[in-house]
């Protein structure tokens, strides 16, 4: 059987530093590892950090196809087999029109080469969030336990819920000490939503904090890569094969 379009994914927080693009750097990393024809696009046009995750340096980013420099297809750069990369624009843009930015998305998403598509965004509700949200498949929330990171999450999720009601949004946990404090944070997160947005979320795992994410990310190096047995790196392979089962539902017929 073969795949319709991309499935498409969308990274997203409610606020900065719960380590949202290392957990789509891995994930995109695995889900190629599983087969899967795999680009991943950095959408955070303020603070783009995929390139860096993954310890590349392409001469052609986001930029270069917003300002009409270089067709799309130019600006992909292959990471390794099943793995392609858009990176960001490395705060070359000051201000990108919306039309501009949404034309650039259309594009990207009707690259039928690829079987899946992972926009990391920038956090919180900007406008360059909401487009790359409305074109996708799923909408992963990235949360810790941390209270702040609990109140942002549920803002975001409730804008997300109130424009797009029929979008499938979840949840991870990241940066937490084992699965107890995980559930705990999803339980807090449910109860504010039960209450006041009369709705639920679901969870497609947890990350635990392993002092090795930190050592990656320093060496510019993927944690499922160069340390594929670490407690991290094996719970994101659980939660990429969680998502590559979800994503086999909707992308074949």
């Amino acid at each position: 059987m073969k795949h319709t379009k991309p499935y498409t994914i969308s990274f997203c927080s409610g606020k900065r530093s719960v380590g949202k693009s290392v957990v789509a750097a891995n994930i995109g990393s695995l889900l190629a590892d599983f087969g899967k024809n795999v680009l991943m696009c950095d959408a955070d046009i303020a603070f783009p950090t995929l390139h860096l995750i993954n310890g590349i340096e392409p001469r052609m980013r986001m930029y270069d196809i917003l300002e009409g420099n270089v067709p799309l297809h130019t600006a992909i750069y292959q990471v390794k087999r099943n793995l392609a990369l858009i990176a960001g624009a490395s705060g070359q843009i000051s201000k990108i029109e919306d039309e501009q930015f949404r034309k650039c998305l259309q594009g990207i998403i009707a690259l039928d080469e690829f079987e899946s598509i992972i926009f990391d965004c920038n956090f919180g509700a900007g406008t360059d969030v909401m487009e790359c949200c409305e074109v996708s498949d799923m909408i992963v929330i990235l949360i810790s336990d941390e209270p702040g990171s609990l109140i942002d999450g549920y803002g975001l999720i409730k804008i997300l819920q109130s424009t797009m009601p029929s979008k499938d949004i979840r949840v991870i946990v990241n940066n937490v000490i084992d699965k107890e404090d995980a559930e705990e944070a999803e339980q807090k997160l449910n109860l504010a939503m039960a209450r006041f947005l009369s709705s639920e979320i679901y969870s497609l795992g947890f990350v635990p904090y392993d002092r090795l994410v930190k050592t990656s990310i320093i060496r510019q190096e993927l944690l499922v890569k160069y340390h594929p047995n670490s407690e991290a790196a094996l719970e994101l392979k659980n939660i990429a094969h969680v998502i590559d089962e979800i994503s086999k539902l909707e992308i074949f017929v």
